[in-house]
């Protein structure tokens, strides 16, 4: 069966990479690391802050980490987009009584992208969190072990003196 509407898109890379920014008004939903207006560096900056931080031990700790950083960094840009919305309606109309239907809309669209991307950002941290408890209750069982091990040597200890006398 033939397409009613055969798809005719860029088939240069340069037109595809083109293409791929159509959809970019505001960054707000881009799931691209880097958007116009943001720069390679920052993120980079803001991982390592996070790697220093967290101080993961293993593949799994680090991918959560580097989990967290990607969540920061779309709450930050869904915040900014959300700002420079709210900012241009305010230089438009300073009275929000005053907005047409259409501003309110867009803002509360924008308000659910930077909610989504909160709620995923507490999701990243409450599993660094579980991590770190699980961390600190495998050292404190290792330090009980440890400390029963040195009393039972030391009563083992005290017995052999009993014996020998």
């Amino acid at each position: 069966m033939a397409k009613l509407h055969p798809q005719t898109g860029p088939v240069t890379d340069t037109g595809k990479e083109t293409s791929s920014r159509n959809a970019i008004t505001h960054g707000g939903t881009s799931e691209k690391l880097i958007v116009p207006g943001e720069r390679q560096e920052d993120f980079d900056a803001l991982l390592q802050d996070l790697l220093i931080e967290h101080s993961p031990e293993s593949p799994g700790a680090r991918n959560l980490v580097e989990d967290a950083a990607l969540a920061r960094w779309f709450l930050w840009r869904r915040q900014r987009a959300f700002n420079a919305v709210e900012s241009a309606l305010y230089a438009a109309q300073p009275d929000p009584a005053l907005w047409p239907p259409e501003a309110f809309h867009k803002l509360a669209l924008l308000d659910r992208y930077k909610s989504a991307a909160e709620r995923s950002l507490n999701r990243v941290f409450q599993r660094l969190a579980s991590l770190h408890r699980a961390k600190k209750q495998q050292a404190q069982s290792k330090l009980a072990i440890a400390r029963a091990t040195v009393a039972l040597d030391q009563l083992d200890r005290e017995q052999w003196k009993k014996a020998c006398q």
